[in-house]
């Protein structure tokens, strides 16, 4: 399963505004329990706020209330969808309203997030039926329940940050190695000699003129680390290093290089690699072209395992 970047809580602190002070319909804002820096954003953004003319600034009318919940059995309610915004187009969040405890607060919450849990949920009057908690996808705040995906999807992530967070990290990338981050899972190809260098290049095209990217050759090539991305096989890891040679062999634009020292991740694998593998990673470097970002010819041979 692939990584979709939520992230959930287990307990919130909700700044609510008081007195007849919303903003564009919001009174609610929600942080992580615990996150000071966040919480004091928060209850910024729920102050009211009214300009004193005889001061000449703005003074503090009203405080906000601050609440801690555990991060579950909210009731929620759809109120109004995304209005039209001032610069064109339409704004992203519906106006839902939420309670627990007695505490009523309305929130902004991200249309694609809401989708799901409109088409997961039993629902009357916007009234969701279901109990939902908060969670954050992208940074964007949502409302999941358990009969949701959002929520399998969810907590699959949470899990693997866990697994991450906890995996020995290494730098040391070996060919067939299988290395993941929280976002990422790579293949290294091993290790190969770069023959060209990258320079930049103001020319004077046009009445603009323009930025080119151009590559010329190196005195002495220099080594990169070569690896692919495993997001290219849709059903998951290759069975062996020879299915993710064939593979790359068909269209090698998405082999990626990393000079200097390989960023440290967790190997989570390791593919079986034979001799026979090794000459089709070399007939697909030595098919590969590149070029600079506007040029028209295209350059071979500018990586390879060994010198020629």
């Amino acid at each position: 399963m692939s990584y979709n970047n939520w992230k959930m809580m287990d307990k919130i602190d909700v700044a609510v505004r008081t007195g007849d002070n919303s903003y564009r319909g919001f009174t609610g804002y929600i942080v992580p329990h615990g996150d000071k820096e966040a919480l004091e954003k928060a209850k910024d953004w729920a102050r009211n706020r009214e300009y004193d003319r005889e001061k000449g600034k703005y003074t503090i009318t009203h405080e906000p209330d601050v609440h801690t919940f555990e991060n579950e059995g909210f009731t929620a309610k759809i109120l109004q969808s995304a209005g039209g915004s001032s610069q064109g187009g339409r704004l992203s969040f519906w106006a839902c309203e939420v309670e627990k405890d007695g505490i009523k607060f309305t929130i902004g919450v991200n249309d694609a997030v809401l989708a799901d849990l409109i088409r997961s949920s039993d629902m009357s009057n916007g009234l969701v039926k279901q109990k939902v908690m908060f969670a954050r996808k992208a940074g964007q705040p949502g409302l999941i329940h358990e009969g949701m995906q959002s929520y399998q999807d969810a907590t699959a992530d949470m899990a693997h940050k866990a697994t991450m967070k906890a995996a020995k990290k290494t730098s040391k990338w070996e060919i067939g190695g299988v290395y993941s981050s929280i976002t990422q899972t790579a293949i290294c190809l091993g290790e190969v000699l770069d023959s060209m260098e990258e320079y930049v290049s103001q020319t004077n095209a046009g009445w603009y003129g323009r930025t080119e990217t151009k590559l010329r050759k190196r005195d002495v090539p220099v080594k990169t680390l070569a690896w692919v991305h495993v997001y290219r096989f849709e059903d998951g890891l290759p069975k062996d290093f020879n299915e993710l040679m064939k593979k790359e062999l068909d269209d090698r634009r998405y082999i990626h290089f990393y000079t200097g020292k390989p960023p440290a991740r967790a190997k989570t694998g390791q593919l079986e690699v034979k001799d026979t593998d090794m000459k089709l990673l070399d007939e697909i470097f030595s098919l590969r072209k590149d070029s600079g970002n506007y040029d028209r010819v295209e350059i071979t041979g500018r990586f390879a395992r060994k010198l020629k």
